[in-house]
């Protein structure tokens, strides 16, 4: 029989987001991030990890600076992320503190380290989560040339 200690699970489980950061198809790649609302209400929305740091302890996504998220994360840092992997009826919940980083080298290593088709919802006109008129508009007003 094997026995299996803390250090153990929390170095697969590491080891499992580490994964995720590197593959948009893993489970645990998109996660979904829960925020204190501007209102004081919760907020939900699905984020893409985009680097994980054991030493730092670090979990990292990126985010459009005018989306709502990053008013809520600047009033209040608190921040939980769930990922599940069905297949393996596993899953992680992680808290912590968000850190929103506005500009230096590690905005320019995160837009570098982008796919070309991630970068594109970055380069709309309208800020995310801004209300359209009609669904088309999104495709004929909002999209600014790469």
């Amino acid at each position: 029989m094997t026995s299996t200690t803390l250090d153990d699970i929390r170095s697969r489980l590491w080891n499992c987001l580490a994964a995720a950061a590197r593959d948009d198809q893993h489970p645990f790649n998109a996660m979904q991030a829960a925020t204190s609302g501007l209102d004081g209400a919760p907020n939900l929305r699905t984020i893409a990890l985009r680097r994980v740091s054991e030493a730092d302890n670090v979990v990292a996504f990126n985010t459009d600076l005018r989306s709502p998220k990053v008013g809520e994360l600047t009033r209040e840092p608190r921040i939980a992320l769930v990922g599940t992997d069905a297949g393996r009826q596993v899953q992680i919940r992680l808290f912590g503190e968000a850190r929103i980083v506005r500009d230096g080298p590690a905005r320019i290593d995160a837009w570098n380290g982008s796919a070309d088709h991630d970068l594109v919802q970055y380069r709309t006109l309208l800020a995310p989560g801004t209300p359209l008129g009609e669904p088309g508009d999104a495709w004929t007003a909002c999209w600014v040339a790469p």
